[in-house]
């Protein structure tokens, strides 16, 4: 699945998603890292209603897995479900209560810079800070 992130994460999301699908598929038990792999390429690749599937399998499998939840928000966000983000937002300072949303910014590997600023303004309208 790394292949496949680092395709989304570089500007060429719909590869991603296709290598992060493979992986699921040659994995008879996926960890559930892959799936939020799956979902960070979906969403990327502007397909939020499956990159909130993605993020939803990855947290029924671990459920205090903190990218799952901050990609779910984000999605949300982007599909204009502003009280399910803002509930992931909640999970999310369950999770981690000294998360700040300035130093994630700053280490989120997103080449492409508005792609950075569309996922980073999501969160912030999901309630992070």
């Amino acid at each position: 699945t790394a292949l496949g992130m680092i395709l989304a994460l570089a500007g060429r999301p719909v590869e991603g998603v296709e290598f992060v699908k493979k992986a699921i598929r040659l994995n008879p038990i996926p960890p559930a890292y892959y799936f939020t792999h799956l979902g960070a390429a979906y969403r990327v690749s502007g397909q939020y209603e499956e990159a909130i599937s993605a993020y939803k399998k990855c947290i029924y499998k671990q459920p205090t897995f903190l990218f799952a939840h901050l990609g779910l928000a984000a999605s949300y966000v982007l599909l204009g479900q502003e009280e399910k983000a803002h509930a992931e937002a909640a999970e999310v300072l369950k999770i981690d209560p000294e998360f700040s949303l300035e130093r994630y910014a700053k280490t989120y590997p997103l080449k492409n810079k508005a792609d950075l600023d569309r996922y980073v303004g999501a969160l912030r309208n999901a309630g992070l800070k």
